[in-house]
């Protein structure tokens, strides 16, 4: 198991930011998956980009690569 610095109750703490801020980025990713037609596609990713920049800047655990690749 690797260790990723955090305790339990960190995780614990996480967990309502980390849900909180996937669902910004839900809706996006439902359109890329479920949308008719590729022009779906291409018309989502602009403001699916926003949203994880926003994750990104505002999240304090989405914020590097290394927490994001944990």
């Amino acid at each position: 198991m690797m260790h990723t610095g955090y305790s339990p109750v960190q995780h614990t703490v996480t967990m309502p930011f980390a849900c909180r801020f996937l669902t910004t980025v839900e809706r996006h990713l439902k359109n890329v998956t479920y949308g008719i037609g590729f022009q779906v596609v291409i018309e989502t990713i602009p403001p699916m980009m926003n949203a994880l920049r926003m994750v990104w800047i505002v999240s304090k655990h989405y914020n590097t690569d290394e927490k994001v690749n944990s």
